[in-house]
């Protein structure tokens, strides 16, 4: 039996669309806690980024230049991740300010796609979505130390909004090719 690209593409999105449905119940349900935790994470990946920085520019000898780049943006990423545990509220609007920004384009170019696109199908909700992830964007960016305690609420809600339209397009995806 073969198996088309369309019947990988509706299961991929529901996998995709279910997980993000409870990840934003879960963010909902313990917020501090999720900012905390994201907060953590973002902080080791800095202190990894920057050893393996070092590490890999001191292996490679591409010349005295880059192992000095190397040695200077690893202890850099190393003093940011540590920097993110000793202030994670700091840490927290940094991101929201970066999550406002990817959701902004995100959104923008999602409903331009549509909007360019008269064929498209469900060619109003993928509007719809990508107007809602772009005004989320926005009002991250607006107002990231007053909306840091309610980042999580919001991105729980992209999450499952998000989610649940991932759902419902694999859904609509497999009937159509069924």
């Amino acid at each position: 039996m073969t198996v088309t690209n369309e019947q990988i593409m509706w299961r991929w999105g529901l996998i995709g669309g279910v997980i993000s449905v409870i990840l934003g119940i879960v963010v909902i349900a313990w917020p501090k806690q999720t900012l905390l935790v994201i907060s953590i994470i973002f902080g080791i990946q800095l202190i990894i980024w920057g050893l393996m920085l070092i590490i890999s520019r001191a292996v490679l000898h591409e010349g005295i230049g880059s192992l000095i780049l190397g040695i200077i943006g690893g202890v850099l990423a190393i003093m940011a991740g540590i920097a993110t545990f000793r202030v994670p509220g700091r840490t927290v609007v940094i991101l929201a300010i970066i999550l406002g920004a990817a959701w902004l384009v995100a959104g923008l170019f999602e409903a331009i796609e549509a909007i360019a696109n008269p064929d498209m199908e469900h060619r109003g909700w993928v509007i719809f979505v990508g107007a809602i992830t772009a005004l989320a964007g926005i009002i991250l960016m607006s107002s990231p130390v007053q909306s840091a305690g309610a980042l999580a609420i919001i991105g729980g809600i992209m999450m499952i909004v998000m989610g649940g339209a991932r759902v419902i397009g694999a859904f609509q995806l497999r009937n159509a090719t069924a």
